[in-house]
């Protein structure tokens, strides 16, 4: 699924509903022209490990698997790796459009940032979380947190 140009998509509730929009008569939409449905795609793909999701079994990075299981220099590199390789897979994003950070904060949990910018996009959205052996921390117990804002 290519997130291209001018994309529109249902816009859904907090609680999963589909949202009618009273004044069209019809379902609410949304556009991408604020990064929502990309850096909603980018966290499904990024935090999640492979079959997560029933309708789509095979999205998911792994990459909350890979943490504690390896060396520090090599982690950061199989991080990004993984990350890369979710979000170019099914040219769902093309890699010259965003860029991957793994900071580490200690030993066993790091940083993951994820910069995108598209063309139509007003600014740089940036998708981020701390991930860690033990535990997917942040504020909003365990989703990951999506910032937007300028590079």
């Amino acid at each position: 699924m290519r997130l291209m140009y001018d994309t529109r998509d249902l816009s859904y509730s907090d609680d999963g509903d589909i949202l009618f929009d009273l004044d069209r008569k019809d379902f609410k939409v949304i556009d991408d022209s604020e990064g929502k449905i990309s850096s909603e795609t980018m966290a499904k793909r990024i935090f999640s490990n492979p079959g997560d999701w029933k309708r789509m079994p095979e999205y998911g990075s792994g990459i909350l698997s890979l943490v504690g299981n390896d060396t520090a220099e090599n982690i950061i590199s199989l991080i990004k790796s993984a990350v890369t390789d979710e979000l170019t897979k099914e040219m769902a994003f093309n890699s010259s459009e965003f860029e991957v950070k793994v900071i580490p904060l200690s030993l066993r949990e790091y940083a993951v940032v994820v910069i995108l910018q598209k063309g139509y996009m007003k600014q740089p959205i940036i998708v981020s979380s701390n991930i860690s052996s033990n535990y997917f921390s942040n504020k909003n117990s365990g989703i990951p947190s999506i910032g937007i804002g300028v590079k």
